[in-house]
C-alpha cells in the first residue's frame, strides 16, 4: 500500500511543469520512502533467501530508513526556507558524514543488525539489535523529531489561518511515523520487545497522504497545479478497490485457514492424547496382572506364608522365593517387596536389607488390604529418583483369608519413556502427567525433573480436566485454546485417568502452529497481490478508455464552437449517456446556429422597438421633470420644517437627544452636548447606552436599567429613577432627571425615542440638604419621643399612683399619638437614609414566603375585627433568594398593611409569590378603595396620599410607598400597580432571582 501511494504521489509530482527546490526535495523524500519500502517487504519475507542476504536485507531497510528520515528532515527545511542561505559545498559535506555514518553503523558494522530472529511472523521484528543500536535510534530518529519540532514552530508562529492548516496538517502527518515508526521500529526492539508490529511503512503511508492533501487540496506550493484526468483516477480507484478487496479476502481466507489447521491440529493432539491414555493404563493393569499371577501362581510364596517356624525348611523356602522375585524383576518393576499379613516384609527382590521392616502404617500396605491399589509418584529418599508401587493382596484359596501382600516397585521414568515413544508432537509440544493436587509427576519440555512434585499446573485444561472427570471425552471443545503454565497461548487437550486420579495433558504453542502456515501463505499472498494489481491496472486502464474518449470528443467539440464552428457534430454512437450527451450537444449547436441566423432579424425589431421607448422615455423624462420641481418644492418646504423643528429643539432648555428603534442616537440638542462633555460627532450614529452612561448614584458606577429601551419596546413615557446620575466625557457625576417617550409613525408602530433629561445639581444639593436636616431632625426627635412613650407607659402602669378613667383616656390618647409621631420619625430616618446613601445592605439567603406568612400573622387582629378573607398562595418551586431580611420585611409589610387598613370590613386579600425564568414576582391585591386616576402617577411620592384613603384614615405618612419603591429599585427589581377606585388595587413586584447585592453602610432601615 505503502508503495502505491509513493508511486501515485511521484506520477503527480513529475507531471507539474514547474518545478521548485521544494517539489524536488519531495521528490527525492519519496523515491527513497519507495526504496525503503520495497526492501523492508523483501527484508520481512526473507526467509525464502539465505540467512546472510536476509540479514543484509535487514541491515539495508535500517540504512534507508535513516536516509528517508533525513530526506524528510532537508524537505522540511527546504520548504521552510531555513537553509536557503546555508552554501551548497556545507549542506554536501554534512550529507557525505551523515551518509557514510549511517552506512557504517547499520551495513558494515554488526551493532544495529547482530543476527536474524527466526520463528516471527511477518509483520513482528525479525532481527536481533546490536551493541550499537541505541546510537543508530539517535542518528535516525534525530531528523524525525527535528523535523517535528520545526513544523511545531511554524505552525504556532503562523501569522494567517490558512499557513496555520497547513502546517497544523503536516505536524500531525509527521507526528504519524515519530510515534508509530520510531517506536514500534526503533524503541521497542532497543527495549527488547520484538513481538509486535512494525508501523513504520503504515505511518508513512499517513504522512505521504496528508503531503499529498497539502499540495493538492491547500496548493502549499503556491502555484498552478496540473490536476490528475480522470483516466488516472479511474485506474487508482479500481486498483485501490481490488487491492483492498484483496487484503480482505486474504484476511478473511487467512482466518478460515487458521480455523481448519487448529482443528486438525486439535484433532491430531486429541487422538495422540487418547491413545497414550490408554497405553498407560494398559500398562498399569499389565504390571498389576503380573504380579497378581506371581503371587497367586507361586507355591512357595504361599508355603512361605503358611510356615510357622524360622527352622531350615524356612530359609530354604525363602531362598527359593527370593530367587522367584528376582526372576520376575525386570527393566519395569525394578524392586518387588513381599510382606506377612502383619505388614512386616519377608524378602525382596534386591535389597535385603529392607527384610523386617515393618510396612503396616505405609499406604501401599493400608490401602491394598482388600482390593489392589496403585500409589501416587513419590521421590526416593536422599536421591533425585521418583517411582510409584502396585499393591497386590494374597488371599488363601480355600478360606480365603488374608496372608499377606506383594508390591512392586515401578521407576517414574518408565512412564516418561511410554509418553514420548512414537509420536511427533513438534517443536514445542509436549505430553505430560498431573496428579489430583495438579502437581506435575513427569518431567516436560520446558520443565525438568526438579519441578516434579513442586510445580503446581494451573490452566484452564488442568481445571477442566479434574472438573470433567466424570463426563465423556467427546464433550470437549472443538479447539481448546488456553494460556499454559509460560503464559504462552497454546492448543491442546487433556485425559482423565480415573484409576490414577491422574490427568494426561498435551499441547502445542499456538505461534508454532501460525508461524509454518504463515511463512507458505505469505509468498502466496505477495506473489497474487502483484500479479492482481497489474491485472486489475490493465483492465482499468482500457475501461478508463471507454470513458475518458467521449469526454474528450466532447471537449474538442465545445472548443470548436467557441471558435465559432457552428456546423461541428460530435460523432459518438454509443447509446449510453455519452451518447445521448453528443446528441443534446449537436442539438444544441443547431439551436445556436438557428438562434445566430434569426437574431439580425430580432436586432432590427428591437430597435424599432428601442425607438419607441425612447419617444416614450423622452415625454416621461418631461413629465419627470415637472414632479421633480414639485417634489423639490416640498423639499424646500420639508427643508424649512425642519429647520424649524432643529431650532425648537436648540433652543429647549433641557437636555434632548432622539434615537431610533435601535437605539441609535440620530439627533440631540447643544443642551445635551454641553451637558454630558461629547461632542455632536461623538454622539450621532451611536447606541446612547455606549456614550451615556446613566448611573443610580455618585457612590458607585452600576448602571440602571434600560428606561429608553423600556419606552421603545412598551410604547409608553418611562421616567428616570431617582438618584440617577449621568456620567460625563470628564468622569464626573451630575445629577439629571426626566424621561423618555416613544416616537410613532402614522400605523402607530414605535420607530424610535425622545430623550428630555435636565441638569438637577442644584435640587439636588437643596434635596440633599433638606433630606440631611430631617435625618438630623427626626434623630433630634426620638429622644424626647422615646422620653415620653417610656413615661407614657409608666402612668399607664399605675407607677405614679392609679389613674381614673378619665385620665386614662387622655393617657391612651397620648399614648397613641406618641406612637405615631415615631412611627413618622422612623419612616423620615428610612427615607434620609436612603437618599444620603447610607443605607446598608446584608444580604443572605432569606425565605420570601415565610417573610409574607409572617406580616400577615402580625395584622391578624386587625383583619379578624375587619373580617377580611386573607388567601395565600406561595408557589413549592420558590427558591431562597440571597436578599436582605430587614428590606425584604418592608417590602411585604408596607404593602400588606396598606391592603389591610384600606379594604373595608368582608373584603379579600390575596398574596400570590410565582416564580419566573429569572425573577420572583410577588402579586398582592384587595377589593379596597382603590387609587383614583388623576392621582396614579404620583402614588410613589413621599409624604404623598390619595383624597380618598385620606378621607376615611387620616392616620399614615404618606412614606411607605416611597420606601418600597426605593428598596425596589436598590435590588434591581421593578414595581408597579393596577387600580380602579372602589374595586381594588393590585401591587406587582418583580425581584431577580440573583437576589440583592451587598453594600457598604453605616445605618439600616426600622
Amino acid at each position: 500500500m505503502t508503495v502505491l501511494v509513493c508511486l501515485a504521489m511521484l506520477y503527480f509530482l513529475l507531471k507539474q511543469a514547474k518545478k521548485t527546490a521544494s517539489s524536488r526535495a519531495l521528490v527525492w523524500l519519496i523515491f527513497i520512502t519507495t526504496i525503503w519500502t520495497v526492501v523492508e517487504i523483501l527484508a520481512s519475507i526473507g526467509f525464502i533467501v539465505n540467512e546472510i542476504i536476509h540479514l543484509y536485507l535487514w541491515r539495508s531497510a535500517f540504512f534507508l530508513g535513516g536516509i528517508t528520515t533525513y530526506s524528510l528532515l532537508c524537505f522540511i527545511l527546504t520548504f521552510f526556507e531555513i537553509c536557503k542561505k546555508i552554501n551548497f559545498k556545507i549542506k554536501l559535506i554534512t550529507g557525505l558524514v551523515l551518509g557514510i555514518l549511517s552506512f557504517y553503523l547499520t551495513i558494515i558494522s554488526s551493532g544495529t543488525v547482530k543476527n536474524i530472529l527466526t520463528n516471527r511472523a511477518i509483520w513482528e521484528i525479525g532481527y536481533e539489535t546490536g551493541q550499537l543500536f541505541p546510537l543508530t535510534v539517535m542518528v535516525v530518529g534525530f531528523p524525525m523529531l527535528a523535523s517535528l519540532l520545526f513544523t511545531l514552530w511554524k505552525y504556532f508562529t503562523a501569522k494567517n489561518e490558512k499557513n496555520k492548516k497547513q502546517y497544523g496538517l503536516m505536524t500531525m502527518g509527521i507526528f504519524s511515523p515519530a510515534i508509530g515508526g520510531v517506536l514500534t521500529n526503533l524503541i521497542l526492539p532497543l527495549l527488547g520487545i520484538v513481538h509486535f508490529p512494525r508501523l513504520a511503512n503504515f505511518s508513512s503511508v499517513i504522512l505521504i497522504g496528508v503531503l499529498f492533501y497539502v499540495i493538492y487540496e491547500l496548493n502549499a506550493f503556491k502555484g498552478e497545479i496540473k490536476r490528475y484526468s480522470i483516466r488516472f483516477r479511474l485506474v487508482i480507484m479500481v486498483v485501490a478497490i481490488t487491492f483492498f478487496g484483496s487484503l480482505i479476502g486474504f484476511f478473511v481466507y487467512y482466518s478460515n485457514s487458521m480455523n481448519v489447521l487448529n482443528q486438525e491440529v486439535y484433532r491430531n493432539f486429541d487422538s495422540i492424547t487418547q491413545i497414550k491414555s490408554y497405553e498407560l493404563q494398559n500398562f498399569l493393569n499389565f504390571q498389576k496382572s503380573k504380579l497378581d499371577l506371581t503371587i497367586k501362581s507361586s507355591i512357595v510364596i504361599g508355603e512361605l506364608f503358611n510356615k510357622v517356624e524360622q527352622d531350615e525348611e524356612y530359609f530354604a523356602i525363602m531362598e527359593k522365593v527370593k530367587n522367584k522375585l528376582n526372576l520376575i524383576s525386570d527393566k519395569e518393576i525394578r524392586e518387588i517387596i513381599l510382606l506377612d499379613k502383619n505388614g512386616r516384609i519377608v524378602a525382596v527382590s534386591k535389597n535385603s536389607s529392607e527384610e523386617g521392616k515393618d510396612y503396616s502404617q505405609k499406604e501401599e500396605y493400608k490401602n491394598a488390604l482388600n482390593r489392589d491399589f496403585i500409589s501416587d509418584i513419590r521421590k526416593e529418599e536422599n536421591l533425585e529418583k521418583y517411582y510409584f508401587t502396585i499393591s497386590v493382596p494374597y488371599f488363601e484359596s480355600q478360606s480365603n483369608k488374608f496372608q499377606g501382600m506383594i508390591i512392586g516397585k515401578i521407576d517414574a521414568q518408565v512412564i516418561e519413556n511410554l509418553l514420548a515413544e512414537k509420536i511427533d508432537l513438534g517443536d514445542t509440544g509436549e505430553i505430560f502427567l498431573l496428579n489430583r493436587e495438579k502437581k506435575l509427576i513427569t518431567a516436560t519440555k520446558y520443565l525438568g525433573r526438579e519441578e516434579i512434585l513442586n510445580k503446581k499446573i494451573e490452566t484452564i485444561s488442568s481445571t477442566e480436566c479434574f472438573t470433567e472427570k466424570n463426563k465423556e471425552y467427546s464433550d470437549h471443545k472443538a479447539v481448546n485454546k488456553f494460556l499454559d503454565y509460560r503464559n504462552i497461548e497454546v492448543i491442546g487437550t487433556h485425559a482423565y485417568i480415573a484409576q490414577m486420579n491422574w490427568c494426561l495433558v498435551s499441547k502445542i504453542d499456538q505461534k508454532e502452529i501460525t508461524d509454518k502456515y504463515e511463512k507458505g501463505l505469505s509468498i502466496i499472498f505477495f506473489l497474487s497481490l502483484i500479479i492482481i494489481i497489474i491485472v486489475s491496472s490493465l483492465v482499468a486502464y482500457f475501461y478508463s478508455l471507454t470513458i475518458s474518449r467521449p469526454i474528450a470528443d466532447l471537449q474538442d467539440g465545445a472548443q470548436e464552437l467557441s471558435r465559432g464552428n457552428l456546423d461541428y457534430k460530435v460523432e459518438i454512437d454509443s447509446r449510453d449517456e455519452f451518447g445521448q450527451l453528443a446528441g443534446v450537444f449537436n442539438f444544441m449547436g443547431q439551436k445556436l446556429k438557428e438562434t445566430y441566423s434569426s437574431l439580425e432579424k430580432k436586432v432590427k425589431e428591437r430597435t424599432r422597438e428601442l425607438e419607441k421607448s425612447i419617444t416614450e422615455m423622452d415625454n416621461s423624462r418631461k413629465a419627470m421633470l415637472n414632479i421633480l420641481e414639485d417634489v423639490d418644492e416640498e423639499k424646500n418646504k420639508t427643508q424649512e420644517e425642519k429647520e424649524k423643528i432643529s431650532a425648537i429643539l436648540h433652543s429647549i432648555g433641557d437636555g434632548v437627544f432622539v434615537v431610533d428603534d435601535q437605539a441609535k442616537i440620530i439627533m440631540i440638542n447643544q443642551v445635551t452636548s454641553d451637558i454630558s462633555g461629547f461632542s455632536q460627532e461623538e454622539l450621532i450614529g451611536k447606541r446612547y447606552d455606549k456614550i451615556l452612561h446613566f448611573v443610580q448614584d455618585s457612590q458607585t458606577e452600576k448602571i440602571i436599567y434600560d428606561f429608553v429601551g423600556e419606552a421603545i419596546a412598551s410604547g409608553k413615557t418611562r421616567e428616570m429613577p431617582i438618584h440617577t446620575m449621568l456620567v460625563r466625557k470628564d468622569g464626573e457625576k451630575i445629577p439629571v432627571s426626566d424621561s423618555a417617550a416613544p416616537l410613532k409613525n402614522e400605523k402607530n408602530k414605535v420607530v424610535g425615542c425622545v430623550v428630555v433629561f435636565r441638569d438637577i445639581a442644584k435640587e439636588y444639593q437643596v434635596d440633599k440638604a433638606k433630606t440631611e436636616f430631617v435625618s438630623l431632625a427626626s434623630h433630634q426627635l426620638r429622644t424626647p419621643l422615646s422620653a415620653i412613650n417610656w413615661y407614657t407607659e409608666m402612668l399607664l402602669a399605675g407607677d405614679a399612683g392609679e389613674l381614673n378613667k378619665e385620665q386614662r383616656s387622655f393617657m391612651d390618647e397620648i399614648y397613641n399619638g406618641n406612637q405615631r409621631m415615631v412611627e413618622l420619625v422612623n419612616s423620615l430616618l428610612n427615607v434620609s437614609r436612603i437618599e444620603l446613601g447610607t443605607l446598608a445592605i446584608e444580604p443572605r439567603p432569606t425565605d420570601f414566603a415565610k417573610i409574607s406568612n409572617n406580616v400577615v400573622k402580625e395584622l391578624i387582629n386587625e383583619i379578624k375585627i375587619k373580617q377580611l378573607k386573607v388567601k395565600e398562595n406561595y408557589a413549592k418551586n420558590i427558591p431562597l433568594i440571597n436578599a436582605d431580611p430587614n428590606l425584604t420585611r418592608i417590602i411585604f409589610q408596607n404593602i400588606i398593611t396598606n391592603a389591610v387598613k384600606y379594604t373595608p370590613e368582608k373584603g379579600k386579600i390575596d398574596i400570590i409569590l410565582e416564580k419566573e425564568s429569572k425573577n420572583l414576582l410577588i402579586k398582592i391585591s384587595d377589593t379596597g378603595y382603590g387609587i383614583p386616576d388623576n392621582q396614579k402617577d404620583r402614588i410613589f411620592q413621599k409624604l404623598f396620599r390619595a383624597d380618598n384613603v385620606r378621607e376615611k384614615d387620616t392616620n399614615g405618612s404618606g412614606l411607605g410607598l416611597y420606601l418600597v419603591k426605593s428598596i425596589v429599585e436598590q435590588s434591581e427589581g421593578e414595581i408597579w400597580f393596577e387600580s380602579k377606585e372602589n374595586k381594588g388595587t393590585t401591587f406587582f413586584v418583580r425581584i431577580p432571582l440573583s437576589g440583592m447585592k451587598k453594600k457598604e453602610g453605616s445605618k439600616t432601615l426600622n
